[in-house]
């Protein structure tokens, strides 16, 4: 019997030596910075992906996805760069699939999610570190967002309450401070801003700070600002608003009902003014606006009358005695200036020329005294070419060659 074993062993070892086994290789497709690689699949002889691996720069492995009929198919696992798993879940023919759960380093639970046919199903649920939890969101077999979706501090706080879904024609946001009154209570429908939205003082009862209203996600009507005091609501800044453009008369208050100034607005043309943070009763800022656009000239024909010539817009920040001016064109800011105040004589502090939204062309600086602090070139954001920097007298200390990010710089020695 012992020989009859050992001669089918022996026939099946026999059987086994004489085919030929195909092995999967690996294939590194991309490669970090480092040389250390990337990416990498490892593919049968035939063609046929076994799984792909991400690889940190250290050489620790990110992510492994297992494949079959070269789509991703089974579980997926990702660690964090020492090596710690922070994720789990599932594929199924290229698509999520079942319950996918991410943890925190310490294996701690952060979220757990479901999904089928890649689309997010079910309840999803999230915590903080600490275990308390951090929000809960609903889906509908079909993938849509449904019910009401909640978040929570660390501290077991409700913070907001969402039923504001794309397929509901009514809906609410409301969000709480962390003494469990209103902090923001908005309207929606179908999933964007609709109707009426208050914003609530967090120590008196019941006080507004902001009530505006929306029609099909852009503002439309009054627009109303309101400082609490013991008096109650008084009101400090009304706008008006036509379908997201500003429109009619608009007027700030000293929050005591005494008028500060108005403005007229046609068709999204007029001067807008804001307020000191400090003082409500004073004129801090000033925008020119052409057709509901920043910037621009106004004709005469434009605002009451009244024509502004080279319009721009200008504030004080808080905390900051500097007055900013900014000049926009189309839309876009072209050019943007800083002064000191007027009891230091009311000189240029900064200038800078914009193009595309970045710095673009000679940036200078000044001391107060007046002497340049720096004439400073940028091209496209980056600097590029000429250096200059001078002490309070107006020595030049710095003289360097730029050609932009990460790009070798050239330092130029002094009195050569």
């Amino acid at each position: 019997m012992k020989g009859l074993i050992f001669i089918t062993f022996s026939c099946i070892i026999g059987l086994l030596w004489g085919c030929t086994v195909e092995h999967a290789e690996e294939t590194v497709v991309a490669q970090h910075a480092n040389g250390a690689k990337k990416t990498s699949i490892w593919v049968y002889p035939d063609g046929e992906i076994l799984k792909r691996n991400e690889w940190y720069s250290n050489g620790i492995k990110e992510f492994e996805i297992p494949y079959k009929d070269n789509v991703p198919h089974g579980e997926i696992k990702r660690w964090t760069g020492l090596g710690d798993v922070v994720m789990v879940g599932q594929y199924k023919k290229g698509l999520r699939e079942g319950k996918w759960i991410s943890y925190y380093t310490d294996k701690k639970i952060e979220a757990i999610r479901h999904y089928k046919e890649d689309k997010p199903i079910g309840d999803w649920v999230g915590f903080h570190h600490n275990g308390e939890k951090a929000f809960e969101e609903h889906f509908s077999e079909k993938g849509d967002t449904i019910g009401v979706w909640k978040k929570w501090s660390k501290n077991g706080k409700l913070q907001e309450e969402n039923s504001c879904h794309g397929g509901d024609n009514a809906g609410t946001i409301v969000e709480y401070y962390d003494n469990g009154k209103r902090k923001h209570a908005t309207s929606c429908k179908y999933g964007v801003l609709h109707g009426p939205q208050i914003t609530y003082a967090a120590d008196t009862k019941n006080s507004w700070l902001l009530a505006e209203g929306y029609s099909n996600g852009v503002l439309n009507g009054t627009r109303e600002f309101y400082l609490p005091s013991e008096d109650g609501l008084l009101p400090y800044r009304r706008e008006f608003w036509s379908d997201g453009v500003r429109d009619s008369i608009w007027r700030l208050d000293d929050g005591h009902l005494h008028m500060v100034i108005e403005s007229k607005f046609v068709n999204g043309t007029g001067i807008g003014y804001g307020q000191c943070e400090e003082d409500y009763g004073k004129v801090c800022a000033e925008t020119s606006f052409v057709a509901n656009v920043p910037g621009g000239t106004l004709d005469s024909s434009a605002i009451l009358g009244k024509a502004v010539a080279g319009a721009t817009l200008w504030y004080y920040k808080k905390g900051h005695d500097l007055r900013y001016e900014e000049v926009w064109r189309d839309g876009e800011i072209a050019e943007s200036r800083s002064f000191y105040p007027d009891t230091l004589g009311g000189k240029l502090a900064n200038e800078t020329f914009w193009k595309n939204g970045k710095r673009n062309g000679i940036i200078r600086n000044w001391y107060k005294t007046g002497v340049l602090r720096d004439s400073l070139s940028f091209v496209n954001g980056e600097r590029v070419g000429e250096q200059f920097s001078y002490d309070s007298t107006g020595k030049l200390t710095i003289h360097k060659t730029e050609n932009g990010k990460n790009r070798p710089v050239i330092m130029h020695l002094l009195g050569q």
